[in-house]
């Protein structure tokens, strides 16, 4: 509800001057000024005093009152009272100008602190309040679904399957244009270089099973195929690595250790998260001199081994052999970080039994490995692995 505050500033002078009629006496009270200032009540039901434009208004009001005053003597008809008309007039005109000047003064220092008081309130509220559409700073979002968007994501089946044909295949393609099956005698300065790329997932050794083979090539697949992946796998007994060290020395160092029940299952996600966490928080691989330098001596000293051992069987001895050979090798190191990263975990399996190929009719020997996914996403272990790509096998024909 509107009230009305009422500021009244009366100047009263009375003045006593003869008047021109009767000669009576005129008491002038000049009442200055009535001031209206409307106090409307703010939207939000407060009693603070809002600013507004209402200009306030002034009344000047003019009282008389008559009274009789005794006659000026007459001593002379030439004579008469002394005339105070003029005086009167100044003094009520100025009395009048001066009431109007407080009043406005007054009305302007209510009005000035009505609007500071009103601006500082509105302040108050906007600063509580914030309009809607007011944009707001961005603060970073450090709830787990946030930070953990940004970790490497699982790769698609498809993908990872296609990646791992593209590596194969090209390593049968490099045995196939740079190696021949001709039968060659292993001498004894040439078996510590041989002997050295022995899987050891056969009972015949690599040398026994090449003097007895007429297809040596499909052995230098399997020995090929099989180096590579222990390199790009972090928890292979290689001596060799093509990944970085970061990746490969939490694995190594926990080897032999055994755990059983919840301690298992919580390993599991434990080590499924600490594997995504590295690969993120380890620089880019392509900016990573370090890496870089390391990853390609490492390939460069596998590629001369390899390319020294099985030189007898090669049809090109001083071409492009050993340049593409180091090629496959980069692949491969990039494929081994991919299923580090992997949020659940990848294994490369070269069992035939578990994929329900079983070895009749001679040796059979694996040349692509199956990729089988053996946690879920959460670490949580797979009743059933699931198998991404399956593994390739062929007879090994004897002499």
């Amino acid at each position: 509800m509107a009230t009305t505050i009422i500021i009244t500033s009366t100047l009263t002078s009375s003045l006593l001057y003869p008047t021109t009629i009767d000669n009576s006496v005129t008491n002038l009270t000049i009442s200055i000024i009535e001031f209206n200032i409307p106090n409307t009540p703010n939207p939000e039901g407060s009693s603070a005093i809002t600013s507004s434009p209402t200009v306030p208004s002034i009344s000047t009001v003019f009282q008389t009152t008559t009274a009789s005053a005794p006659p000026c003597p007459q001593t002379s008809p030439a004579k008469s009272c002394p005339s105070v008309s003029g005086p009167i007039a100044g003094a009520a005109v100025g009395s009048l100008v001066g009431g109007a000047l407080i009043a406005v003064l007054l009305g302007f220092i209510i009005m000035s602190s009505r609007n500071r008081s009103g601006r500082r309130k509105r302040s108050t509220r906007l600063e509580k309040v914030s309009p809607p559409n007011e944009p707001k700073e961005n603060q970073p979002d450090t709830s787990i679904a946030a930070w953990e968007k940004h970790l490497p994501q699982p790769e698609a089946d498809s993908d990872l399957r296609s990646a791992v044909s593209a590596l194969f295949d090209q390593i049968e393609m490099h045995v196939e244009q740079y190696y021949q099956d001709v039968a060659v005698k292993v001498d004894a300065s040439m078996k510590p270089d041989i002997a050295q790329f022995d899987s050891g997932l056969y009972q015949v050794s690599i040398l026994d099973s090449l003097a007895s083979t007429r297809r040596p090539t499909t052995l230098i697949k399997h020995t090929i195929a099989y180096f590579m992946v222990s390199s790009i796998s972090v928890d292979s007994d290689s001596a060799v690595s093509f990944l970085p060290a970061a990746f490969t020395a939490l694995p190594q160092s926990m080897k032999g250790a055994t755990r059983t029940g919840t301690h298992s299952a919580v390993f599991g996600a434990a080590y499924c998260k600490w594997r995504v966490l590295t690969a993120y928080l380890n620089p880019k691989l392509e900016n990573d001199s370090a890496y870089l330098v390391a990853r390609d001596k490492a390939i460069t000293t596998a590629a001369d081994k390899f390319y020294r051992a099985f030189s007898p069987w090669a049809r090109d001895r001083e071409g492009t052999r050993r340049s593409n050979l180091v090629s496959i090798m980069k692949v491969a190191a990039e494929l081994g970080v991919t299923i580090f990263s992997q949020p659940s975990t990848l294994v490369w399996d070269w069992r035939l039994s578990r994929h329900g190929e079983q070895s009749h009719g001679g040796m059979r020997l694996v040349l692509r490995p199956g990729l089988v996914r053996t946690t879920a996403v959460q670490g949580r272990p797979l009743e059933t692995p699931q198998v991404i790509a399956p593994p390739l096998a062929c007879v090994l024909d004897t002499k």
